[in-house]
């Protein structure tokens, strides 16, 4: 009677899976312990009560609730997934398995990638694992397809006499269990062939076998299957010169991964880099998270030649951290820096950013196209480096303009932060004449030399911040077509604040000093900028005229005190 009533209030196709699952679930022969996910018997009274008391009528397109959400089907109980997830997941799985939405009957509550969805699912059709697995656990569509593979071969390594589905959900909790409690649920035979099978797929021989059931040990029925394979790693490892059985021990504790990669993917990609990268074992012992790398994307990786204007050997030699990237990646990045114009000169001082991801790459040269202060180094020898460190290169920023500082130098802005703070505490905030003379070089197109030298007439010409430089370049050009030679003549009158310029530039044509199209205009104009202070330069840190106020000031009390005199 319960059961009927129960029926009628859940409906048809939720009835239905419900009975699916409990039939699925019975089949494992597995205990509640160890495996929270995994039911050896039906479930009670009290459980479909539960679910009776938590049913709401199913309609997975439509609005349940004031917060606009939806209520699905998850397993054997309910749960809330907002409404645009809801549909995306369920047409993601409903096109993998080439079914109708109607019929998708699980929907976990974290968006589904599509592409990452489709990577793992050609993983599973590669170890002939069904689609209904995909139905039953649509959580394996969030993982990595890496670690999906990764899973499945090691448990292929370990003689597991069943791949399931779920194992790959939990397979951290599944190489917890210790080898005795496994063995006795029937998944795995004795320790000696497991490790007979890990040898034959590292190529080894039973002598080595033979060295590894013997260092066992002592209390081997508490040894997890984490263990056992830490202790073949790590025995391998010393063979091929990696270290020590002990220092393996510490590598494990630094690099986690390892314990989770196949045997089979670390000899793959030990392979290939000693072989086609020519690593040495010394180089690959101080980089071992190496070995973590997927070995068919090491694969395609040797089919670069160049990347960025540089031979891919010599830079996986000096930075070997870029063939942690995928293929996709260091070819969307090189698109990205052509496509912003960032030269590969610039990118051969810096190649760390080849480690960055793509999406990363794009949103921070978008944001420096955006940032005026940033803009200004896109033609920058050391752009590169800003690239890599901008985060921190933003939050200094904001700092200077809290501090109403002057923006200094590119390098300081991407500085270690020993130096920055030294740097800020010494009160040395001068611009790198490197940052200016590359900017107007690149502007003027002539010898670095010649700006430099016109430069350099000004005391105070390092420490200008490029915006200021480039704002009165700017209203110049806009003023007036003047030639080259007249701006060159004239590169101390971008030192000035803009608002000065602006004003004395007013004064000249008001007055008749000069006209635009004299060839000695600029040159008027920073005369009369530069005797505000007297010809000593010091006109430059006033965005106010307060030191041409000063010196008529000066002019009427000395006029004023020649008059009481005479």
């Amino acid at each position: 009677m319960f059961t009927l009533k129960l029926q009628k209030q859940l409906g048809r196709e939720r009835w239905d899976f419900l009975i699916y699952q409990i039939h699925s679930l019975t089949r494992r022969n597995l205990q509640t312990s160890g495996f929270p996910t995994i039911i050896s018997t039906r479930p009670s009274v009290t459980v479909l009560r539960k679910v009776q008391e938590t049913a709401v009528q199913y309609d997975r397109f439509t609005f349940k609730n004031n917060c606009r959400k939806r209520h699905t089907y998850l397993g054997n109980m309910l749960q809330v997934v907002p409404e645009g997830i809801q549909k995306r997941n369920c047409e993601v799985i409903a096109s993998l398995l080439g079914i109708a939405s109607e019929d998708v009957s699980r929907i976990p509550k974290k968006e589904i990638n599509e592409e990452r969805a489709q990577r793992v699912y050609r993983v599973l059709q590669e170890f002939e694992l069904s689609s209904g697995a995909v139905r039953l656990y649509p959580e394996l569509l969030l993982m990595n397809h890496g670690a999906v593979e990764n899973y499945i071969r090691i448990m292929q390594e370990s003689c597991f006499t069943d791949v399931r589905e779920v194992f790959i959900l939990r397979f951290r909790t599944v190489c917890k269990q210790s080898i005795k409690v496994l063995q006795n649920k029937a998944l795995l035979p004795k320790i000696e062939t497991v490790i007979n099978r890990h040898c034959d797929e590292l190529g080894e021989t039973s002598e080595f076998a033979k060295y590894l059931i013997d260092t066992l040990p002592d209390d081997d029925k508490r040894i997890t299957l984490f263990d056992l394979r830490s202790h073949i790693l790590s025995a391998y490892f010393s063979k091929l010169s990696l270290g020590s059985h002990d220092e393996n021990r510490n590598t494990f504790k630094k690099y986690p991964r390892l314990y989770y990669k196949s045997v089979n993917w670390i000899t793959r990609t030990y392979k290939i880099l000693t072989e086609t990268f020519q690593f040495s074992n010394d180089k690959i012992r101080k980089h071992l998270y190496l070995l973590h790398t997927d070995p068919n994307n090491l694969q395609r990786l040797t089919q670069i030649d160049t990347l960025g204007g540089m031979d891919m050997k010599e830079l996986s030699n000096s930075r070997p951290k870029v063939l942690m990237s995928t293929y996709e990646t260091l070819r969307e990045i090189e698109e990205s820096f052509v496509e912003h114009g960032i030269s590969f000169e610039a990118i051969q001082k810096y190649p760390e950013v080849f480690t960055l991801s793509s999406t990363t790459i794009k949103r921070r040269l978008q944001e420096m196209d955006t940032t005026p202060e940033f803009q200004l180094f896109k033609s920058h020898p050391r752009v590169a480096r800003l690239l890599y460190y901008q985060n921190k290169a933003k939050s200094r920023l904001e700092e200077f303009r809290t501090m109403q500082v002057r923006v200094p130098s590119l390098h300081l802005l991407s500085a270690d932060t020993k130096s920055y703070n030294r740097s800020v505490s010494s009160g040395d905030l001068r611009v790198r004449g490197v940052d200016v003379l590359t900017f107007l070089t690149d502007i003027f197109k002539v010898d670095r030399k010649l700006i430099r030298k016109s430069l350099i007439r000004h005391p105070h010409w390092l420490h200008i911040p490029l915006t200021n430089v480039c704002s009165v370049l700017t209203y110049i050009q806009t003023l007036h077509s003047f030639s080259e030679k007249q701006l060159i003549n004239a590169l101390p009158l971008l030192l000035y604040p803009v608002v000065n310029v602006e004003k004395e530039v007013k004064n000249v044509l008001s007055t008749g000093e000069a006209k635009l199209t004299d060839e000695y205009f600029l040159q008027m104009v920073l005369y009369f900028l530069e005797r505000q202070a007297h010809f000593t330069g010091d006109a430059v840190w006033h965005d106010k005229d307060v030191r041409h106020d000063d010196y008529e000031e000066d002019c009427e009390s000395s006029n004023k005190h020649e008059n009481n005199v005479e």
